[in-house]
């Protein structure tokens, strides 16, 4: 019998291990591919806002955001988008946090590091290390993890 949840997403959601520099990038674009499709809506919500607020002032430009008759669909499809995109979100956030764990694992630092993901401004600085910054060279006997499953 096979891990269905498993064989999806092989080990994006596993925090024993490694990850090597590609497989750490791949994680984040999606990551970030995915925070750009949740916000996109909202995007062009505020930038219907910010035209119509050049041509007649903010204050129309929100009197006519309210006025516009948009019904009772357009309010359940925002609250859909908002609850399976906070789901998916909240989702790419573990699988991203777990795959920079088993990066820092590559490298041969303590896995402690990832604090340094939620300070403001040193993040974007440990963040560009995680991705260029070289992982250990090994040979072939430390590569296997005994307490991962085999992936094939």
């Amino acid at each position: 019998m096979t891990n269905k949840f498993y064989d999806l997403l092989g080990r994006q959601y596993e925090w024993r291990g490694e990850a090597t520099r590609m497989q750490f990038v791949k994680t984040w674009l999606a990551g970030t591919a995915m925070s750009i499709l949740y916000f996109l809506p909202f995007v062009f919500y505020f930038w219907k806002l910010f035209e119509d607020s050049i041509d007649y002032g903010v204050e129309a430009a929100m009197l006519l955001m309210v006025e516009e008759e948009v019904g009772p669909a357009y309010y359940a499809a925002v609250i859909l988008w908002q609850w399976t995109g906070g789901r998916v979100l909240t989702g790419m956030f573990v699988m991203i946090l777990m795959t920079t764990v088993r990066r820092l694992a590559h490298m041969g630092w303590s896995r402690w590091w990832v604090i340094l993901t939620s300070v403001p401004l040193v993040n974007i600085l440990f963040l560009l290390i995680l991705f260029f910054w070289p992982g250990r060279k090994r040979t072939g006997e430390e590569r296997v993890d005994p307490a991962l499953p085999a992936i094939q």
